[in-house]
């Protein structure tokens, strides 16, 4: 009997309830689950920041490479280089770096080798001007932007005349002048060009014009001055000058005015402001350069005979109003200072003596005076100490 009672103790002990094992197979997967979860979400949580942390460092690289890449270097003069066929990277790279057209050889050197771009580049002469970057060399030297040698280089400076432009091209080919001096004056070309009057003077923009191959014939060169001048007219330049009165070539001869009276900027509105006050009191506009303008071969010396001479048009002391046509080539500032002019009631403008070509702006006609008795004893002071 008590063999008997000691087994049945030793069953129900061992024997444990079906239902209370469920609860301790679900409370254990409940606390693994958990800690599992825990792991997954640490990985995540570690993962996540190291992609985020990848993909900022990725942006800050790129936007490092761009810099590098677009920073632009200024150059104090335009660059010749000579790309022969065959060079190795490592040589083209010593050249760039010795004419100071990129700053890390070493980082160009790998930029072109990561990127696989040296076998499209093109041999050739190339000219580099103003300032370049290290993408706009890749560019320049994968599109082959090699450099021509101009067969003709024209330079324009403001407020040049077409008998000036002329006489530059006759020292090229005596035909091109004589050509150039025909054609200023040919109603018919003048018109196939857009230009209403009489004179092509005005409308030749002054810039550096380069023609390659071959010397261009004489109209394809005035024709490349005045699509120049077309380019850089203002824009509403037409209308504006409509509004105020004036016709396009009426606006460019007020402008040729201002070009030729100063080439001080901040007096081109000051002087716009006098013709604008002469033209509305119907004073004469008495500028010397209009009037020297219109005198054949003038030698340098303004004479009392050429201030009264009533057979030039363009004397501007005798005649009222606008000359008949520009007197010279005028800038875009000038043309732009036409209709922005200052208000200072100014009527009367003088040479400051010894001021690098400054003027003095006057009121009043007395006051005017006095400064012209200044400019007048300081030259006569001037031809004393020369004498």
């Amino acid at each position: 009997m008590r063999r008997l009672s000691h087994t049945r103790q030793w069953v129900s002990v061992c024997c444990i309830d079906p239902e209370r094992l469920d609860i301790f197979q679900t409370s254990n997967l409940h606390e693994e689950i958990t800690e599992v979860r825990k792991k997954s979400w640490y990985i995540l949580r570690v993962t996540g920041g190291f992609s985020l942390s990848l993909i900022f460092l990725l942006f800050l690289g790129n936007l490092q490479k761009n810099r590098w890449l677009d920073h632009k270097r200024a150059l104090p003069k335009p660059i010749l280089l000579h790309f022969p066929k065959a060079t190795p990277l490592n040589e083209l790279t010593k050249k760039l770096r010795r004419k100071r057209l990129i700053g890390s050889p070493g980082m160009f050197e790998l930029w072109i080798k990561l990127t696989g771009q040296y076998s499209k580049f093109q041999a050739g002469n190339y000219r580099f001007e103003g300032s370049v970057s290290v993408r706009s060399l890749i560019r320049d030297f994968r599109e082959g932007h090699v450099y021509h040698q101009p067969s003709l280089v024209l330079a324009v400076p403001e407020g040049a005349t077409s008998s000036q432009i002329a006489d530059k091209l006759g020292l090229v080919r005596s035909n091109l002048r004589k050509g150039f001096l025909r054609l200023r004056h040919d109603r018919v070309f003048l018109r196939a060009l857009g230009v209403e009057g009489t004179s092509i003077e005005g409308f030749l923009y002054p810039a550096t014009y380069r023609f390659y191959q071959k010397v261009p014939p004489v109209n394809v060169i005035i024709q490349g001055m005045v699509r120049e001048f077309r380019k850089r007219l203002p824009q509403g330049y037409e209308q504006l000058a409509k509004k105020h009165g004036l016709n396009l070539g009426q606006a460019v001869t007020f402008a040729s005015l201002i070009e030729k009276e100063t080439g001080i900027d901040v007096e081109r509105s000051m002087i716009s402001e006098v013709i604008w006050k002469r033209l509305a009191k119907k004073m004469p506009l008495g500028i010397d350069a209009s009037i020297i303008y219109g005198i054949k071969d003038y030698d340098g010396d303004i004479k009392t005979k050429h201030l009264r001479d009533i057979t030039n048009p363009y004397n501007t002391r005798v005649h009222l109003g606008l000359p008949p046509t520009p007197i010279c080539n005028p800038s875009t500032k000038s043309l732009n200072a036409v209709f922005t002019p200052s208000s200072h009631d100014i009527y009367y403008y003088v040479l400051i003596p010894n001021s690098g070509g400054r003027h003095h702006f006057s009121k009043t006609l007395a006051e005017h005076n006095k400064h012209v008795r200044k400019l007048v004893k300081s030259r006569i002071n001037q031809k004393k100490d020369e004498g």
